[in-house]
């Protein structure tokens, strides 16, 4: 009898002849004087999926050339009691049972061999630039480095301390590089309390990075010499046509502000505008946009609801022009990044056509997000590294001025701003997120495809039933 024997994505042919064949796997077999015959019934009773060991000797077909294995003893290491199925399509089913996805599917096996060499190749390309990999605190008092909603827990040996799991390293990694570290990165977990779609899951992985002296050029060149060593090697374990267009050959640049108001076809308010923009939004249809942004249960601050306006206008007339080309978004207005470097717009220009010298809202971040077919995959900017400004950009982003929010910081952003003070020399940082990364080389249009399990969607209750 003949069997195809697999391992490590290499497959050899087994055959059993009886003259040549005994079971090692039992004393009582090899004493019963009927080692062959029982040898030969345990092979015919083989079931695909069993794990075997066998000892024979290679044999050579002199007409195709193929390799086979002539079995001489046969060791049954574990069995499968349950039959693979020859085609396992179902979306559902296979995210729920990733185990029989993976043994049937080979795409699905292969993303996750693409998910780990890309890993490996960010981590050996991060290192050979001198960064050195941090591990930062997972569990904190309070969650800081974005705006999100964070997962609530407690620590009994802290006497029921309230804990709050990250939803970003940026603060503890800047803290690095005020003590003396130049270059570090963490690839890890982080965690937000928020919905699930396609292209979200409340647990992601995400690499960030912060190098001390780089600008946002820097960043611009680092970033595209970064995604091309990457798509190479992913185009290698996914073996890629050759003749599929590479997504990193080829990037453009937008302007946020005048990009936007090409599109609308009329000025534009100013960046601090709040009622020119929600009056611009209700004339869209969009106002219903912004307060979906609202994570809390207060009304939205002053701050966060320009930015929700801004982000919503960008969905709208940017996002849509960066589907063929990566392209790289550049000077969104400062209230989208209270952590970003910021400068201010030139009068008359986009944003900045009505005349004041009162307001300090008229400013864009030194910034770049990359989307990449539509998709936002990086955030980087130059750091804000002045404690005093700092200061005053958490303070507008938790105050009222017309919303909620009482100007108080956070314990983590007061903690980092007194950091701050020991000074943090001129940084630019950088952030990317692997799932997302995964789903564009591998082509895949659900978050969930590129996860070992599936997300949390397919986690929950009885998933795995």
């Amino acid at each position: 009898m003949f069997a195809d024997v697999a391992q490590g994505g290499e497959t050899v042919q087994m055959i059993v002849a009886r003259q040549e064949c005994s079971l090692s796997a039992s004393e009582n077999d090899a004493e019963s004087g009927n080692a062959i015959e029982r040898a030969l019934r345990t092979a015919r009773g083989l079931r695909e999926g069993d794990h075997v060991e066998i000892y024979g000797m290679p044999i050579q077909n002199p007409k195709n050339g193929q390799i086979s294995v002539s079995a001489e003893q046969i060791s049954v290491l574990s069995q499968c009691l349950h039959r693979i199925p020859q085609r396992y399509d179902d979306v559902h089913k296979r995210l729920k049972n990733r185990h029989i996805d993976f043994l049937v599917n080979e795409a699905s096996k292969n993303t996750m061999l693409a998910r780990s060499r890309l890993v490996s190749t960010l981590r050996r390309h991060l290192e050979s630039h001198d960064f050195i990999e941090l591990e930062t605190p997972v569990l904190q008092s309070s969650a800081s480095g974005a705006t999100a909603r964070p997962f609530v827990t407690t620590a009994d040996a802290l006497s029921d301390t309230v804990l709050q799991l990250r939803i970003a390293p940026e603060l503890a990694l800047k803290r690095a590089i005020v003590g003396g570290f130049e270059r570090v990165f963490e690839i890890g977990k982080s965690f937000r309390n928020e919905g699930l779609s396609r292209r979200h899951n409340p647990e992601f992985t995400t690499c960030e990075f912060y190098a001390a002296y780089w600008g946002l050029d820097d960043l611009l060149d680092f970033t595209k010499s970064l995604l091309r060593e990457l798509e190479h090697a992913a185009r290698q374990t996914l073996s890629t046509d050759a003749a599929t267009p590479a997504l990193f050959d080829d990037f453009q640049q937008l302007d946020f502000l005048s990009t936007i108001e090409t599109r609308l076809g009329r000025p534009i308010p100013d960046v601090d505008d709040l009622p020119g923009l929600r009056a611009l939004l209700g004339d869209l249809g969009m106002s219903d946009l912004v307060q979906m942004e609202n994570t809390t249960d207060l009304p939205m601050t002053r701050t966060a609801e320009l930015s929700a306006s801004w982000d919503a206008l960008g969905s709208r007339f940017i996002e849509p022009l960066c589907k063929k080309r990566a392209t790289f978004v550049m000077n969104a207005p400062a209230c989208m990044a209270p952590l970003a470097k910021s400068a201010p717009i030139s009068p008359g220009q986009p944003g900045n056509r009505t005349p004041s010298s009162t307001s300090s809202d008229r400013e864009i971040s030194c910034r770049f997000e990359l989307f990449v077919k539509g998709i936002e995959l990086i955030n980087a900017y130059e750091e804000e590294n002045s404690a005093t400004v700092q200061r005053m950009k958490f303070a507008n982003a938790a105050s009222g001025g017309g919303g909620g929010g009482d100007g108080q910081l956070t314990p983590e952003e007061a903690s980092y701003c007194n950091a701050l003070e020991w000074g943090m020399p001129p940084t630019a940082g950088w952030g990317m997120g692997i799932d997302r990364l995964v789903m564009l080389l591998a082509d895949k249009h659900n978050i969930a495809e590129v996860l070992l399990q599936g997300g949390l969607r397919y986690q929950a209750g009885s998933a795995f039933k």
